[in-house]
């Protein structure tokens, strides 16, 4: 269930970085969590896609990477969105 606080903090981000750059979809989207996360790349998608479903689906090409950044932290490492 930590990992919930992870993917709810990923998804109110992209919805931030959506809007300020107008974009309607994420293309690629690449994703840091730390070694000890317990999430998947499945998981992530799952999540982003039902509750970030206007930007996110099957045209998302998603990777999830891990490094050592520490406890419940996510690095939004990459995104390529389309523009409206």
């Amino acid at each position: 269930m930590k990992e919930n606080l992870v993917l709810d903090n990923v998804s109110k981000a992209l919805m931030e970085i959506c809007t300020k750059n107008n974009f309607h979809k994420i293309k690629k989207l690449e994703i840091i969590v730390d070694n000890s996360s317990d999430l998947t790349r499945q998981e992530l998608y799952d999540y982003l896609e039902i509750h970030n479903a206007s930007v996110i689906g099957d045209w998302t090409e998603i990777s999830l990477k891990r490094e050592d950044i520490g406890g419940l932290t996510a690095i939004i490492h990459n995104l390529q969105g389309e523009q409206s």
